[in-house]
């Protein structure tokens, strides 16, 4: 699937012409809501498609923020859900850093991905409806359609997490026997 083809279906659901480029509606803008709807999405839910782990090495700061001793720049694809790997290490993330007290961090994100092909199924749903609601008023005039796509949105979107919380594995729990501490 293309993104053309992720915008047609979005197109479709609010009964306008489809395109064979993102030029065809210049004048909305349609390569940047569709970009920026694409973010949100990902930003907004943990997509399997979309998490990344990496390492980074942190720099002394010389100008200690929030207390941390040291910092780094996020990875150029950042959206959001910063995760260190190792519990109990305490950090922030503002703007465009990431501060902590170590000087190495296993470090769990969303990442952009622009290629479509990455998309999983529930993923594109998702997308074309949400997509499909910012381009309901300025397309069709239709507040009413927009409000709708809208709530389909949400709902499936409590539907996916649903599914997503039923395939999360069984935390795995060690009971220490007293009689041999």
């Amino acid at each position: 699937m293309t993104d053309i083809d992720i915008a047609n279906l979005a197109l479709a659901k609010i009964g306008d012409a489809q395109i064979t480029a993102f030029a065809d509606k210049s004048d909305l803008g349609l390569q940047n809501i569709y970009n920026q709807t694409r973010d949100d999405l990902i930003a907004l839910f943990p997509w399997d498609f979309s998490k990344k782990r990496v390492t980074l090495t942190l720099t002394a700061e010389t100008v200690l923020a929030f207390d941390f001793n040291y910092s780094v720049a996020l990875p150029v694809d950042y959206l959001s859900q910063p995760m260190i790997y190792k519990t109990g290490v305490p950090f922030v993330v503002e703007n465009t850093k990431l501060y902590c007290d170590k000087i190495t961090v296993y470090f769990g994100y969303a990442a952009q991905i622009t290629d479509p092909t990455k998309f999983t199924a529930l993923f594109i749903e998702s997308f074309t409806l949400l997509l499909a609601s910012k381009l309901a008023i300025p397309i069709s005039n239709d507040k009413t359609l927009s409000n709708d796509l809208l709530i389909i949105f949400f709902k499936r979107m409590s539907e996916i997490f649903d599914i997503k919380q039923s395939e999360l594995p069984l935390r795995r729990t060690s009971f220490k026997n007293k009689e041999t501490e």
